[in-house]
């Protein structure tokens, strides 16, 4: 350290502290150069900078006294100075050790201490007193995409579309008031904390508007879809943790109870629709039974269609009868006009008899078989079956059987008709040559049969159309049936 008695004295400050260094390495370096060196020569040493501390020449120079400090070198700073005053070195930057910054540090410990402790309390009291710990408890629910159906499928039923609305409705449906005030009432969300007496910041204690439940619940209840899953993750945060599990829980045991609920009562709905529908559905179907009981009461049977096949064969029956009865009424207009044009020509009478030609229509019982015999070989003729039908057979058995009894009925004509020629009564008339009588009484018999046969052409065909009137009526009688048997 250096001591001056003059503050304008060459190098020698009167400070301490960073003065006091330099002075002393000024001093160093005045002993270091050479004795001959002149005061011009020092007051060129860049290191003083102020001019109080460069004489002049010609001032007298106090004397200083010199104490010098046992350091093994000179200071760090003078090196750098005596390479600069020389010239010939740039100057060099002092290398600091880790145990010097440490020292450094450790010089100013107990600043640091009491300004972290002055920054930390602040800041650790600010944490304790409104920072309130939060436990939060999970849950999962799984919604799948596809609805049961209860009867049958319908449009509601099979896989749902827009699954990702569905899964945000279920959403709401987690987060609504219905469900939430549900929790509320549970005794077991009571008897809770959360309820009671719920945490609250140091702020929210000097605003003192405590929220109510329904908005705390909801605040703290959260509720997300997970994506690319049928998963809803339920979580509820809370100061307790067995007050957050048991908020979790009955918030899912009361939105399943509310979709059990919902469902039900769609399920009570489908019954009642189902129930209407068959009730509806009973109601047709005891009318149609009531109408096809009529409608069999009228057609006396409950086989309507072996009805209609006998109606249809009696009809074609008289249909062939009166047909018959055309071509019989034709002939006996041709021979009646044969008798009037050549009534005097014996040659056109037959040599068995007058009457010959026309005996078996005159007998009735040769034209009803003729009728029979006619109806069925046009039955034959207009059916559908094949020859090995057994249908077909059994007809043509019928027809075998009538034309026999027709054959039979003609040879009994035959016989009935040689006795009377053979007769001495038909024999005086034969011989007689009296061919008025004879033309006569063959007009006059082909006339009584012309009127006949025309009054049974009258008969057939009013019979005729009193049998289809009937028919029309019985069919159409018979399809409302079959309709309705349906």
């Amino acid at each position: 350290m250096v001591r001056s008695d003059d503050k304008s004295t060459h190098n020698h400050p009167d400070t301490t502290g960073p003065r006091d260094y330099s002075e002393a390495t000024r001093k160093w370096l005045d002993n270091v150069l050479a004795p001959g060196e002149t005061e011009t020569q020092r007051s060129a040493d860049p290191i003083a900078r102020n001019p109080k501390d460069v004489g002049t020449p010609g001032e007298v120079v106090q004397a200083a006294e010199v104490r010098r400090r046992r350091d093994s070198g000179p200071p760090a700073g003078t090196a750098l100075l005596a390479g600069h005053a020389g010239g010939s070195h740039p100057p060099m930057q002092p290398a600091h050790s880790a145990t010097d910054l440490l020292v450094s540090i450790l010089r100013f410990k107990w600043t640091i201490l009491i300004v972290s402790v002055l920054v930390s309390a602040p800041i650790v009291a600010a944490i304790w007193t409104q920072v309130i710990p939060q436990y939060q408890a999970r849950a999962e629910v799984r919604v799948r995409p596809i609805i049961p159906r209860l009867v049958f499928r319908t449009e509601e039923s099979g896989p749902i579309p827009f699954y990702d609305s569905f899964v945000n409705t279920q959403i709401a449906l987690i987060r609504s008031p219905t469900v939430l005030q549900r929790v509320l009432d549970q005794p077991d969300v009571q008897k809770t904390k959360w309820y009671n007496d719920p945490a609250r910041s140091y702020l929210q204690r000097l605003r003192g508007n405590a929220l109510p439940p329904l908005e705390r619940l909801r605040d703290g209840l959260s509720a997300r879809p997970r994506p690319r899953t049928e998963i809803i993750d339920v979580s509820f945060t809370d100061p307790s943790v067995e007050d957050a599990k048991r908020i979790v829980t009955a918030v899912l045991e009361q939105y399943l109870k509310h979709i059990g609920e919902q469902s039900n009562a769609e399920e009570t709905n489908l019954d009642g629709q189902l129930a209407a529908e068959r009730a509806s559905l009973e109601r047709e179907i005891q009318a149609l039974d009531n109408t096809c009981t009529d409608l069999a009461r009228r057609l006396k049977t409950d086989a309507p269609q072996e009805l209609i096949s006998s109606r249809r064969a009696r009809l074609e029956e008289v249909q062939a009868r009166l047909t018959d009865l055309g071509l019989r009424i034709a002939l006996l207009q041709s021979q009646q006009q044969q008798n009037l044009s050549d009534g005097n020509d014996i040659s056109m009478i037959p040599a068995a008899g007058i009457a010959r030609p026309s005996k078996y229509y005159e007998d009735e019982q040769w034209r009803r078989l003729d009728a029979d015999v006619q109806r069925i070989r046009h039955q034959i003729d207009n059916s559908i079956q094949g020859p090995n039908h057994p249908g077909r057979q059994r007809a043509a058995k019928d027809l075998e059987f009538a034309a026999g009894l027709r054959q039979e009925r003609e040879r009994q004509l035959d016989e009935l008709w040689q006795e009377r020629w053979q007769s001495p009564v038909a024999q005086s008339i034969t011989t007689t040559p009296a061919r008025s009588l004879v033309a006569a009484g063959g007009v006059m018999a082909i006339e009584g049969q012309l009127a006949l046969a025309k009054q049974e052409e009258e008969l057939l065909q009013a019979e005729l159309k009193g049998q289809q009137a009937e028919f029309t009526d019985l069919f159409t009688t018979a399809q409302s049936l079959e309709r309705e048997s349906r």
